[in-house]
């Protein structure tokens, strides 16, 4: 059997994770799951207070949270930091988990498990709460789970409190969430953890070619 790369997995994954949200977007079953897909309730995401969280832990780790990421990657806590950035954005603070997915699927919800530490069964996030490229995706496709969801941007339209998605590789594998927005990228901020960002200047990441998704709302 021929032995897969890191890159090529992951890639494997993404494709699955995408075509599985699509499917479940177009096509929803008659299960009492898809009964509440069907009667979400969407909200208005506070940038304010996503980057208000940032500010106040773009040094540290939220002690209600478990610092974690996902098998693989080089870069620890950087998307963890940021759905918890997005999560106090929605209003939402430990341990109401009601602006999260309910934990049915490890690979299609967005959800933190405050009792599974990491290294024990699926860890404490879900794939796109850990994930760079799971949480992109997840908020851009996502139509009918509970979470965030948005748009790919460009910078001219991004705001303050969207994340911000770098590769540093062959794949994004690392992220962080704008401060402030400025006219240009050298005027423009973002916190992040792995290396720990404040108010760091994101022409920083200009060589890696960053890429943006408008957070439009949540819906649960």
């Amino acid at each position: 059997m021929t032995q897969l790369s890191k890159e090529e997995i992951k890639k494997i994954v993404d494709q699955n994770y995408i075509e599985d949200v699509n499917q479940r977007s177009q096509k929803p079953s008659t299960t009492g799951q898809s009964a509440v897909n069907l009667t979400l309730t969407t909200h208005a995401y506070s940038a304010a207070k996503a980057t208000a969280y940032a500010d106040t832990y773009w040094s540290s780790y939220n002690t209600t949270y478990y610092k974690t990421e996902y098998n693989g990657t080089t870069c620890v806590d950087c998307a963890n930091f940021v759905s918890q950035a997005i999560y106090a954005g929605e209003g939402k603070n430990p341990p109401d988990t009601s602006g999260m997915g309910t934990g049915g699927n490890y690979y299609t919800d967005w959800y933190y498990v405050f009792n599974n530490p990491p290294g024990t069964q699926n860890g404490s996030g879900s794939y796109p709460w850990i994930n760079v490229q799971g949480q992109m995706s997840f908020i851009r496709n996502n139509a009918s789970q509970v979470g965030p969801y948005g748009v790919l941007t460009t910078f001219t339209n991004v705001t303050a409190g969207d994340p911000v998605y770098i590769s540093q590789d062959s794949t994004r594998d690392h992220e962080g969430i704008i401060i402030t927005k400025g006219s240009s990228l050298s005027t423009t901020t973002i916190d992040a953890h792995c290396t720990n960002r404040h108010h760091y200047a994101l022409s920083n990441w200009a060589t890696f070619t960053p890429e943006y998704v408008h957070i439009q709302g949540w819906q649960n």
